[in-house]
């Protein structure tokens, strides 16, 4: 690399870190947690299914930064499946002493080792609208799906998250690395409850914008101790 490489890489690091101040110290966070309803972790537990999703919030600048300047209350989504008794989220991420990328692992793990926030959100499917619809949703049809991009990383950039927001999203069977609700919203694709997009965040996955209208419930607040 020479000095003028050198330059331009630092002189883009000056203005990235920039723009992240400036967002951070303009955007505002989207609501307040104590807005919504709040359940207890065995709650969860107990009524899970196959599906649902789960939310986590950052705290790392980069995942303040993708939640403030999305207007959204998490920045990290997974799907989680029920499996005698426990309970495993589909996601992908890096860190929590796991590999890296489209995994699953078990949801006690994902709280115990990751750092941020002391809630998550939970939203459940609608068993009922389901049914009614006549779709196919269970584990091992999910995991089918999932299980496709196993190997892939994570993609830590977030890249294809920033050329699809511009038009420019390209194929996930392309791709050698995802983000957390990429990964969420091809599976959801693929099980017919969310739109095909060219990028996903986890914000829309707060919201109806992509999903089958009533095929999930509202987010419910967990506390836990991170």
């Amino acid at each position: 690399m020479n000095r003028y490489d050198l330059l331009y890489c630092v002189l883009a690091l000056l203005i990235f870190l920039f723009l992240t101040l400036l967002v951070l110290y303009y955007c505002k966070d989207r609501s307040p947690i104590e807005l919504f309803s709040h359940i207890d972790l065995s709650t969860l537990y107990d009524n899970a299914n196959d599906g649902d999703l789960i939310f986590f919030e950052g705290d790392s600048l980069s995942e303040q930064f993708i939640k403030r300047v999305l207007g959204t209350n998490f920045n990290h989504v997974g799907i989680l499946i029920k499996e005698d008794g426990r309970l495993f989220i589909i996601e992908s991420d890096v860190g929590q002493r796991y590999s890296s990328g489209p995994r699953i692992i078990p949801l006690e793990d994902k709280i115990k080792y990751y750092k941020g926030s002391k809630y998550i959100g939970y939203r459940p499917i609608n068993i009922n609208v389901v049914n009614k619809m006549g779709l196919n949703i269970n584990k091992d049809r999910i995991l089918s799906i999932a299980s496709s991009q196993f190997g892939k990383g994570f993609d830590n950039n977030m890249t294809s998250f920033v050329f699809g927001l511009i038009g420019m999203g390209t194929s996930i069977k392309d791709k050698k690395d995802l983000y957390c609700s990429e990964y969420v919203g091809h599976i959801l694709n693929k099980l017919g409850i969310a739109k095909k997009r060219g990028c996903y965040s986890p914000k829309i996955f707060e919201d109806d914008d992509v999903l089958k209208k009533g095929i999930y419930n509202d987010i419910k607040i967990i506390r836990v101790d991170l």
